[in-house]
């Protein structure tokens, strides 16, 4: 019985030993018969999914809710609801204040709804694509993006921050701007023409009245006149319109410098790699030193071109030898104090740097010995 179980034990440690080192892992289970495995989640794995696809999940909730509360928002501020509270707020901005939103805030976010979901008619596109990209950056494509350029908009939207952003929205309603004074002015000259053309037709039609002035009820503005610029300026204010338009509000297309400036930037920066890491505060002097006086040398204010530039310094006298890169740093170092050094590597016992000093000091002894 005793032979018996002893061979038990060796068989069983022989299919021990066939075991593939999956097997052996405590995450994967063998399936019998078809020489395959499959692997099994630790709990605290599992648990991290978990909490990682909940983060996912409240992450889309954050921005679906301020869109909704946009709207809701929107909603008070346009009907004035909040005069119909309990406590009978007087304005809007008492409102939000009272129910801890900054006033601030509640206006971006009533004007993102007034664009998204008014004046754009509720584009899913449009809401999908803001949600996505936030509503800080949302309302600084208020005004400007429409169906037609959600595209070009939604795709800078990700590759800027919220103040380029800002700036790119802001530089593309200004050329809008000049543009439209510019076919204003045209249109308003090509109608006083046209007044004028028709004026003079009837005045030659008609033989028994020939008036000096236009006719009852027309009259023909200045453009130089500061009313007939504000009238060609004038813009529907980002207020709260009663009702849907039947058609989308068209907005602005991006600046096409901006989109090339972008592109440019994506580009370039595929040539580069970020590295993160810490210095310890008694070398951080060192490593300060060192990056001021390489940028000095090269002239250079980029940090990670005067950072490679050390390390080129570094592996063009290391090259691949200890004792070469300690020799160069010795060598620094005897030239900047004045000093002679010996270096004796004690694993080795090896003198790995100074071994001419010492052949010259004991000749130099030899020959005082002799006198």
């Amino acid at each position: 019985m005793a032979k018996k179980r002893g061979r038990r034990k060796e068989e069983e440690k022989g299919n021990d030993a066939k075991k593939t080192p999956e097997a052996n892992s405590s995450n994967v289970i063998p399936i019998r018969g078809g020489g395959k495995s499959v692997e099994v989640l630790s709990a605290d794995e599992t648990y991290a999914n978990k909490v990682h696809l909940k983060i996912i999940g409240l992450l889309r909730q954050y921005e679906e809710t301020y869109f909704k509360m946009a709207q809701a928002l929107y909603e008070v501020k346009r009907k004035k609801l909040y005069r119909s509270i309990d406590q009978k707020y007087n304005t809007f901005e008492e409102y939000v204040e009272s129910i801890g939103v900054e006033f601030r805030k509640a206006k971006y976010l009533t004007r993102i709804w007034w664009w998204y979901g008014v004046e754009q008619n509720a584009n899913p596109k449009l809401l999908e694509g803001a949600q996505e990209i936030g509503w800080t950056k949302a309302k600084e494509l208020v005004e400007v993006i429409d169906g037609r350029n959600a595209t070009r908009w939604f795709r800078l939207a990700k590759e800027m921050n919220a103040e380029d952003l800002k700036r790119a929205a802001r530089a593309a309603k200004k050329a809008a701007e000049e543009h439209n004074k510019e076919k204003n002015k045209k249109e308003s000259k090509k109608r006083e023409e046209e007044a004028r053309l028709a004026h003079r037709k009837n005045a030659q039609d008609d033989d028994d009245n020939e008036p000096d002035e236009l006719p009852k009820g027309m009259k023909v503005l200045d453009p130089k006149s500061p009313k007939t610029a504000q009238l060609a300026t004038t813009e529907m204010p980002p207020g709260d319109p009663v009702t849907l338009t039947e058609a989308a509000t068209e907005g602005i297309d991006p600046p096409d410098d901006v989109e090339a400036k972008v592109e440019a930037q994506k580009e370039a920066s595929k040539e580069w790699k970020k590295w993160i890491f810490s210095v310890h505060k008694d070398s951080w002097k060192i490593v300060e030193d060192a990056m001021r006086y390489a940028g000095e040398m090269a002239e250079s204010e980029h940090k990670g071109h005067i950072f490679s530039l050390i390390c080129l310094h570094f592996c063009s006298f290391y090259d691949g030898q200890r004792s070469v890169m300690i020799g160069e740093l010795l060598a620094q170092l005897e030239r900047s104090t004045g000093l002679s050094m010996v270096a004796l590597d004690k694993r080795s016992n090896e003198i790995v740097y100074g071994s001419d000093l010492i052949d010259e000091l004991a000749a130099t002894g030899g020959e005082d010995e002799g006198e």
